[in-house]
């Protein structure tokens, strides 16, 4: 199935190469080995990366080539429940405290966004209630 047509963002910096059998030992050198890379593995290679750790990020097909190139892109908060949905399954503290982590993971998301220089658009509009 195809899930999407044209460009991936910023294909134009992602690097790739196959893996041989061979390679398998410099593979395990490394500290920490990743499987997928969609969004979610792709973001966590580069983090654990910025900490200096060594990492293998390795994909069974393209990088972000899957769910993650055909996604709307939208980013929340939080989940479409909201706040008063987790005040009542799980407390006020922990509901602000999720709400806080959730801002502050989108803060870091645009953080991000900013390492990969001047060069590259700001993909990232927030707006704040």
């Amino acid at each position: 199935m195809k899930l999407h047509v044209g460009k991936l963002y910023r294909s134009d910096i992602t690097k790739s190469s196959k893996i041989k059998n061979t390679d398998i030992n410099k593979i395990l050198e490394n500290e920490i080995l990743i499987v997928g890379g969609g969004i979610s593995g792709s973001l966590c290679a580069y983090r654990l990366s910025k900490e200096g750790y060594k990492v293998t990020l390795i994909e069974e097909n393209e990088i972000a080539s899957g769910s993650t190139a055909a996604n709307t892109g939208l980013i929340q908060y939080m989940s479409d429940e909201g706040v008063n949905y987790y005040i009542d399954k799980i407390g006020k503290d922990d509901a602000i405290k999720f709400y806080d982590m959730s801002v502050k993971a989108v803060d870091t998301l645009i953080d991000i966004n900013k390492d990969f220089g001047s060069e590259t658009k700001n993909y990232f509009e927030v707006k704040k209630a």
